[in-house]
């Protein structure tokens, strides 16, 4: 019996970066990518391919990320075109991060942070993959540009994306305060969403998803508040209180 498979490895392409334009000073921001190939990945034959993946993070000196990644892959299996979801977790790996300062560079006072899946990961007919990372910032103030990377541990066909600005700044001292007053809970959530306002009277709840549109609203008529999120998807959202013209927002996970 002859084995015959055809193979054409392609490069990552990025189908959406959702990074947020502001945050603040020693704090945390998130930001979720959805990855797909760029048209020339196929695998036809009975044996399926896998591969490590590596991802980086272009920060200013001081940032971090918070390890451990997980990530999801999907594709057509080579075998008999089935779909497949599989993933691992990217993990911090200095070897990673001097690879991307070889193949990409870095300007003063910028570093690249790397990562690399833990195990090689099957990639037959790869459809996306998709992953959420949280920096964190330090007592820098200012508009930054990060940069994101991704591609195989050899660097060969990594792809790196434009900058994405974001702008850090100090919160107030009435967002402090107004962040002390507010609990939301439980996080993560699957049928009601419960907000504690403090002495809070009047103001608006939003809850938006990670493309920043907004799922649902309400006013802030009492000390306690509620949201059905029974009818929303699984996923990443954000619950923001707005309040004498302030607001405070914080990530919720709906399972």
């Amino acid at each position: 019996m002859v084995l015959i498979m055809f193979l054409a490895y392609s490069c990552f392409t990025f189908r959406s970066i959702l990074q947020p334009t502001e945050g603040y000073t020693n704090s945390t921001f998130d930001v979720s990518i959805v990855c797909g190939n760029d048209g020339g990945w196929a695998i036809e034959g009975d044996a399926s391919i896998y591969d490590f993946i590596s991802i980086g993070v272009l920060l200013p000196d001081g940032w971090s990320v918070v390890d451990s990644i997980p990530f999801t892959v999907t594709g057509y299996a080579a075998q008999d075109s089935t779909p497949f979801v599989t993933g691992s977790f990217f993990t911090h790996r200095d070897s990673t991060s001097t690879m991307y300062e070889d193949s990409v560079g870095s300007d003063a006072g910028t570093y690249w942070w790397g990562a690399a899946s833990l195990e090689d990961v099957q990639m037959d007919n790869l459809d996306s993959l998709y992953y959420s990372l949280t920096v964190k910032t330090d007592d820098k103030t200012g508009t930054f540009h990060l940069r994101y990377a991704i591609g195989y541990t050899d660097a060969v066909n990594d792809t790196v994306s434009d900058p994405y600005p974001i702008t850090i700044s100090e919160p107030s001292g009435v967002d402090k305060k107004l962040k002390e007053k507010i609990l939301i809970y439980p996080n993560p959530a699957s049928r009601y969403l419960f907000i504690s306002c403090g002495d809070i009277m009047e103001g608006e709840i939003t809850l938006t998803d990670n493309s920043g549109r907004i799922v649902l609203r309400k006013n802030i008529t009492s000390q306690n508040e509620s949201l059905n999120i029974e009818k929303l998807s699984p996923g990443i959202y954000f619950a923001t209180v707005i309040a004498d013209g302030n607001k405070w927002a914080e990530k919720i996970i709906i399972k």
